[in-house]
């Protein structure tokens, strides 16, 4: 079964992950698989070894080691809440998430990137240290420091951005530093950009993510 956990109560986030889970085949009866953290929903002890956790959040590109959500200001307006690799590691841990998971995927921009400073798509740099570990191996360290014993934490090194059908995603997919679509090989789609190339040639591929263990 595939879960969708959502660690701030971002109301575009949560229309993602929604939405995610309707475009996923499931039992009927199921119900959608969300959880938010601080809400009635928030708990993951129903979620087995043999389950899929998905985490979305927004990356930073200032920093590596934060994942961000907006929320409700103080007094009024939105502001922008972050956590880090620890910080979301005790949230998870505190929503029940059992020792035995074995499949974590991040749905964060950059959250398997491995490198230094990069200029990304010509709007900004991409701050990182080249030294660290991604938020995706902070966050593998940071659960085993909590007794995880058998995860693998996924993250993806460019942008993770979703296509939507009929109000429904259809499918995730990941941009480059030049803007580039990468398609199942890594490569920038050359093809035009239409809804079946979304649906059958673009994927969260091997050749875009990093894996921690």
């Amino acid at each position: 079964m595939l879960y969708c956990y959502v660690p701030f109560n971002d109301p575009d986030l949560i229309t993602g992950a929604n939405n995610y889970i309707e475009a996923t085949p499931r039992p009927a009866a199921a119900g959608p698989k969300v959880r938010i953290r601080g809400t009635d929903s928030a708990n993951l002890n129903d979620l087995g070894a043999a389950d899929t956790l998905h985490i979305l959040a927004h990356g930073r590109e200032s920093r590596g080691d934060q994942v961000a959500g907006m929320v409700d200001g103080y007094l009024w307006g939105k502001r922008m809440a972050t956590m880090t690799a620890p910080e979301l590691a005790a949230a998870l841990r505190a929503d029940g998430l059992a020792l035995s998971v074995g499949d974590v995927r991040l749905m964060v921009c950059w959250g398997g990137y491995v490198g230094g400073n990069q200029d990304w798509n010509g709007e900004g740099t991409l701050k990182r240290n080249a030294g660290k570990a991604p938020f995706a191996g902070q966050l593998c360290s940071a659960l085993k420091s909590l007794g995880y014993y058998r995860m693998v934490v996924t993250g993806y090194r460019g942008s993770v951005l979703f296509s939507t059908n009929h109000m429904k995603v259809s499918s995730v997919y990941v941009r480059d530093h030049k803007n580039d679509l990468m398609d199942k090989n890594s490569q920038p789609l050359s093809a035009p950009l239409t809804a079946a190339t979304l649906d059958n040639t673009l994927t969260l591929n091997t050749a875009s993510r990093t894996v921690w263990y």
